[in-house]
């Protein structure tokens, strides 16, 4: 996962546990999340846009293809 701010700078990359989950500290403001390829799927989540506010952000989900149809 890559975090990019407003200006198209990349400022974070989270790493997620095991149980798929990460945290990330951010200011306020607009965010890119991009997720990145995994080993042995096929295809990448699409990028999600996410406006961090005063309230913490929660839930986001990111969906992979695992090619199997």
């Amino acid at each position: 996962m890559l975090v990019r701010n407003s200006s198209g700078v990349v400022i974070a990359e989270p790493r997620s546990g095991v149980d798929g989950t990460f945290v990330v500290e951010l200011s306020p403001g607009s965010y890119t999340f991009m997720p990145q390829p995994v080993e042995g799927l096929m295809g990448t989540a699409p990028e999600q846009e996410v406006v961090v506010g005063t309230t913490p952000v929660t839930g986001l989900d990111f969906a992979y293809d695992t090619g199997i149809r």
